[in-house]
């Protein structure tokens, strides 16, 4: 594959074996690589070859291993103490990507985390070649223009940067992951934004890592577009990032990592649970609502504990969630929530149990009725006759009297599906209900 990328191997001396066999794969693969194969020494040659290889490489590819990690052994000092800001500064200005490589379970350092990179922990070597070569070398042949944006992110003009990744954007190939990961570490918000929104618009989970870093950026409309972009990747490796995010200060990231939560599914749901006891209402709150929307019976009982918040707005998140979620579980602690302080509470837990059907909340949603608040009267009329068991309808043609006339209006309608249900599964008379008209 001639005029492949040139690659710069970094590496531990302990690891020549294994850089070896990669740059062999690299280079039947078309890359150009350059492995540095001397013992290197601590001092000036080792800055001027790492800054060498930077300054000719488009990738840097960094091989960390433990033994590359370690800081008690000096060949690998260079990875803990030699790959400094200055050295990512000047990879920046020389526009090469940096790449990590993990090989083995090992600690990242600082300087690297949030970079998009390679994993063969808990892969065989093919597996993690793959994943390292499907950066280097995305599947199939990047086109002409996309190639064209991909450098004119390296612009003087941040303005010509945005442009650039908002067209990456549009054009959806995956082989521009890796510049637009880069992208998001550049000086000027603008250009972050843009790049987070475009690897959104590509949703590919090799961006995972890099937009998970991006959730801590200093600018909110950043932040904002890399929840929104895990979100359409849905990704579980975002998990614990996304539920940080449900307690950031701005007010819509924690909606939109909320909806990224919910879109990546089930494997959020541990996580969720865990946060509806965090100490920030906010992230609470928007665990639930996260957790509604994935309908999971395993937090039914979190939730249901939940209603006893001390959080108003907690309570309305969770009493709509369990509405939302379905399931009879839920009953007992609804019904108890019918005599909570807090009218929207009431009406919320009254239609939550609406939904549900269940028929042993009868008895509760016949004594609400009577409550003070008119619109919790409405919501447990309907709520009786989404149920629709006839041991309510004596109770519903009492409030066709209702002092509200919409209250009225409602448990006619009530009465009605009931009659409905009575005709269609053909109860006897005596447990018929009346109808609106003739109570």
């Amino acid at each position: 594959m001639p005029g492949g990328p040139k690659v710069f191997i970094s590496h531990s001396s302990k690891d020549r074996e294994l850089v070896r066999r990669l740059a062999a794969d690299l280079e039947r693969d078309g890359c150009t690589v350059c492995v540095d194969e001397g013992e290197i020494r601590v001092g000036d040659r080792l800055r001027e070859r790492i800054a060498r290889g930077i300054e000719e490489s488009d990738f840097m590819v960094v091989v960390l291993t433990k033994a590359s990690t370690h800081r008690g052994w000096k060949s690998s000092w260079w990875v803990t103490e030699e790959l400094d800001g200055a050295f990512i500064e000047e990879a920046k200005a020389w526009r090469t990507v940096i790449l990590p490589c993990r090989i083995e379970n090992c600690r990242m350092p600082p300087l690297l985390r949030g970079l998009v990179h390679a994993d063969f922990v808990g892969r065989s070597y093919e597996e993690g070649y793959a994943q390292l070569s499907a950066v280097l070398l995305p599947a199939g042949p990047v086109p002409t223009a996309v190639q064209g944006q991909m450098a004119l992110l390296r612009a003087g003009d941040p303005a010509v940067r945005a442009a650039a990744a908002e067209e990456l954007g549009k054009a959806g190939d995956a082989g521009a992951v890796a510049a637009l990961c880069e992208a998001l570490r550049d000086e000027q918000a603008s250009v972050r934004g843009w790049a987070a929104e475009a690897l959104g618009e590509i949703a590919d989970p090799g961006a995972v890592s890099a937009l998970a870093e991006a959730l801590g950026d200093p600018d909110r409309h950043v932040r904002r577009e890399a929840a929104a972009a895990l979100g359409r990747i849905g990704d579980a490796q975002a998990v614990p990032a996304l539920v940080r995010a449900l307690g950031d200060n701005d007010y819509d990231v924690p909606r939109r990592a909320a909806a990224a939560l919910a879109k990546t599914g089930e494997p959020a749901v541990p996580a969720l649970i865990q946060a509806l006891g965090d100490k920030r209402p906010r992230v609470r709150r928007q665990a639930a609502v996260a957790l509604a929307k994935i309908g999971d019976a395993r937090a039914v009982p979190a939730l249901a504990g939940a209603l006893h918040d001390g959080n108003r707005f907690v309570r309305r998140r969770v009493a709509s969630a369990l509405g939302q979620i379905g399931h009879p579980q839920a009953v007992p602690a609804l019904t108890e929530a019918l005599q909570d302080d807090e009218e929207d509470v009431r009406r919320l837990a009254a239609a939550a149990l609406g939904k549900i059907g269940d028929a042993q909340a009868v008895p509760a949603l016949i004594e609400a009725l009577h409550e003070d608040d008119p619109y919790v009267r409405q919501r447990t009329a309907a709520a009786l006759g989404w149920i629709g068991d006839a041991q309510a309808a004596t109770a519903l043609a009492e409030a066709l009297r209702d002092e509200d006339p919409d209250v009225g209006r409602v448990a006619a309608r009530a009465l009605e599906r009931i009659g409905r249900r009575g005709a269609a599964e053909g109860w006897p008379a005596t447990r018929a209900a009346p109808t609106a008209r003739g109570a």
